[in-house]
């Protein structure tokens, strides 16, 4: 299984949006994506969960990967979950995640 992961840029960062459930079988793909897009670039990413209905422990590690390669270029990650994916919400909060991260509801809250 393979999973989408659309990357756009704009004004205010640079966004990536992977589309499915990041799970054990899409946490590798979605991670190469990831490193693609991140590049050389410094700046601030985000990470749109928006359309990722589970995710699971192998997810977690892989936005942890993200998160550390973001960190390490000195850029800045803002992970965007909305209200009403309760699903994934609930994981980040349960992990700790949402502690240690910077987290907002809509891409528009993480442009500003």
């Amino acid at each position: 299984m393979t999973i989408e992961v659309l990357v756009r840029e704009t004004n205010g960062g640079v966004v990536i949006a992977p589309k499915g459930p990041l799970d054990g079988l899409t946490t590798d793909p979605f991670v190469q994506e990831c490193h693609r897009a991140l590049g050389d670039a410094v700046g601030h990413y985000i990470l749109d969960l928006s359309e990722v209905p589970y995710i699971s422990s192998a997810g977690l590690s892989g936005v942890l990967i993200l998160a550390r390669a973001v960190h390490l270029g000195k850029g800045t990650l803002t992970v965007c979950i909305p209200e009403s994916n309760k699903i994934v919400r609930d994981l980040f909060r349960v992990s700790g995640f949402s502690n240690v991260m910077n987290i907002c509801v809509a891409v528009e809250d993480a442009l500003k």
